[in-house]
């Protein structure tokens, strides 16, 4: 997604520099206007503004090593990257010792959007900081898609929001279907008691194409009954260090951990599958 991020600023009209470590990457950002570079601490201390899209073990790698010895201030972070709340607020809080203002505003929306420039971008900072990058936002995705959640960390909230409001329901719908599935009951009876036409799937029915295509097309389907649990462990990281509970999130996350990884999401880390979770302890008739 940093790729395609890089190269729609680029096209806005800004001068963007991109730093990868996959030689690939810049290749495809050069060949689409975008300048690179393997001196990274020189464009970090070159740039007014610096937007980051990494991983969580690569972003605290790079906080420490690239982006904080290399800040000054005056200058702009936004960090597009997924993170728990708590790492999210540590990171900024290092950076504006040096002066910098910061913003978490993790996006959403794949690989496709990213280059679209139809990203869904949830963000969280200082609202004037926020007002002042809404320009560089709108190159990235839609305005009526860029949320502001308040202060530092509100973005990351937003984002769990967003990520757990229909995979929640997916992991509630997949217990009950694991229910019938384990009682015996075929699949038609199943979606009919769900109030569902098996031949106009709504979500129960889509889950169970899923499902039944899981032996045929298993790394292709399985990521949709994962639920993204990957993410789980910042959320749950949230609610520990603000002192409530997601009991729903937590129980499910405790029987999830213990699965072995079947399937890999969008940025390549490993995943359980809630579904085999469920059906884990005993054999459907």
């Amino acid at each position: 997604m940093g790729g395609g991020m890089a190269v729609n600023l680029a096209s806005g009209g800004h001068e963007v520099t991109g730093v990868d470590k996959d030689p690939a990457a810049l290749e495809r950002m050069q060949a689409q206007g975008v300048g690179i570079t393997d001196d990274a601490p020189a464009a970090v201390r070159a740039a007014d503004v610096v937007f980051t899209s990494l991983t969580v073990r690569a972003y605290q790698a790079v906080h420490r090593e690239l982006l904080l010895p290399n800040a000054r201030a005056g200058q702009v972070f936004v960090d597009t990257s997924t993170l728990p709340v708590p790492e999210a607020r540590r990171t900024a809080l290092s950076l504006r010792e040096r002066g910098v203002e910061t913003l978490d505003a993790p996006v959403s929306g794949g690989a496709a959007a990213a280059g679209a420039g139809r990203l869904r971008i949830f963000v969280g900072g200082e609202r004037a900081v926020f007002e002042r990058m809404l320009p560089l936002f709108a190159l990235i995705g839609p305005r009526e898609k860029t949320v502001y959640g308040g202060p530092c960390g509100g973005g990351q909230i937003l984002k769990v929001i967003q990520q757990t409001c229909e995979r929640m329901l997916d992991c509630m719908r997949m217990e009950v279907l694991s229910f019938g599935h384990h009682s015996g009951v075929d699949w038609p009876a199943i979606l009919a008691a769900c109030g569902e036409d098996p031949a106009h799937p709504g979500p129960y029915g889509r889950l169970v194409e899923k499902i039944q295509a899981g032996d045929r097309e298993y790394e292709t389907v399985q990521s949709d009954l994962c639920c993204l649990n990957s993410e789980w462990p910042y959320y749950v990281e949230q609610c520990r260090e603000e002192g409530f509970s997601m009991p729903m999130l937590e129980a499910m996350w405790a029987i999830v951990q213990r699965m072995e990884p079947v399937n890999k999401d969008g940025v390549h880390r490993p995943q359980a599958s809630v579904w085999h979770a469920l059906m884990s302890t005993k054999q459907p008739r």
